[in-house]
């Protein structure tokens, strides 16, 4: 079985409330707060992640927080 491949991003909240990152280790996340660095995961928890629309990946400056009362 091959091993799973491991990424890393930056990675900011944007949900509209707290959630959690399934890094490596695993990360809490307030809206509009990003990790201070890149942070490592592998290559389907950054899928899975992605496609919940929760997160931005990539540069803090890139990401805008949905306000709170808007949180799914």
């Amino acid at each position: 079985m091959a091993e799973a491949k491991n990424v890393k991003h930056v990675v900011t909240n944007v949900s509209g409330g707290p959630r959690v990152i399934n890094a490596i280790p695993g990360v809490l996340l307030q809206n509009g707060e990003s990790t201070d660095g890149a942070v490592e995961m592998t290559e389907a928890e950054f899928a899975v992640a992605k496609s919940t629309e929760w997160f931005k990946f990539g540069d803090k400056s890139d990401a805008r927080p949905k306000p709170a009362d808007k949180a799914d």
